[in-house]
């Protein structure tokens, strides 16, 4: 169908009409600055927190890639999935877990990682308290208390459960309480810090972070079964993972896929405080989920 506006000036006069090819550069244009793509994010610290992290990325694309506006939308994990089969999510920013969980469901597609110097990967640590001396290996915790965020959250349970195996400690059946607190994951520290576990697991850098915000002391809180990485700045109790990745739906047009990759990888380095880099190697993430009673998503999309 033809628009009203077009069939107007397709009846003008053949020298009016000269002005054809500019005027229809000029409507694409206009049409292609109303499109808008939507930026989902896993807010796993709480809207607040990741709208304060990603606004300036989403401000960043939006002057970079010319002809689209990117509207940034928090969920949390039930929402964030359903967003991703509803359609209504074009681009997702999450943990490795849940993306390589939606790549499957969903056919997203990873197009970069975040890079940071500051923060090269992903790991979790296990923290208690600093006055527990009894605490000191993973395998102390057998028939102790621990907290987690929920059974499929990536850092904040799955991947030092993987280690707690190896250790020969089964969260399912070898730990006196496994208590999921929820999002935000200060939860989880809170718990600790308030005597009602003994330990708990958390995405590695986040007491750092809260320490520099003054939230916790230092000297409050330690490492269960301290896992030494090279290169890695923070506490961790697990092995390493490759950082969140951003991935394009399966309706996104290729041709904006690639504008979006392109910006991000010449991204000036400090803006927004990220970086990225070329999509990383998931196989790590996949062999994590391939151990039994280890999943990404516990329940059926609603």
């Amino acid at each position: 169908m033809i628009p009203r506006q077009l069939r107007q000036i397709l009846a003008l006069p053949s020298k009016q009409r000269s002005v054809l090819p500019a005027l229809l550069l000029c409507c694409g244009m206009a049409s292609a600055q109303q499109q808008e793509v939507t930026l989902a994010v896993f807010a796993y610290q709480g809207e607040r927190t990741a709208l304060a992290d990603w606004t300036d990325l989403a401000s960043y694309l939006g002057r970079t890639v010319t002809g689209y506006r990117f509207r940034l939308k928090t969920y949390d994990a039930p929402g964030l999935r359903r967003a991703v089969a509803t359609g209504e999510a074009d681009l997702v920013i999450t943990n490795p877990g849940y993306y390589i969980a939606l790549e499957t469901e969903a056919g997203l597609s990873r197009i970069a990682t975040l890079s940071s110097p500051a923060m090269p990967a992903i790991a979790s640590v296990i923290l208690t308290r600093a006055d527990r001396i009894d605490l000191s290996e993973l395998s102390d915790l057998a028939g102790k208390r621990l907290a987690a965020a929920s059974p499929d959250a990536f850092a904040g349970y799955l991947v030092a459960a993987r280690e707690l195996r190896d250790a020969g400690v089964d969260t399912e059946t070898d730990l006196g309480e496994l208590r999921f607190v929820g999002l935000p994951m200060f939860r989880t520290i809170e718990a600790i810090m308030e005597g009602e576990v003994d330990a708990g697991i958390v995405k590695a850098c986040m007491a750092e972070q809260m320490i520099s915000q003054g939230l916790l002391q230092a000297a409050e809180l330690k490492a269960v079964g301290p896992h030494q990485n090279e290169g890695f700045p923070c506490m961790a109790s697990t092995r390493l993972y490759p950082d969140w990745p951003i991935a394009v739906a399966r309706h996104v047009d290729p041709v904006l896929a690639k504008a979006v990759a392109l910006a991000l990888l010449a991204m000036p380095e400090g803006e927004g405080r990220i970086s990225w880099t070329v999509a990383a190697d998931y196989q790590p993430v996949h062999e994590l989920e391939g151990r039994p009673g280890l999943r990404f998503f516990s329940r059926k999309a609603n």
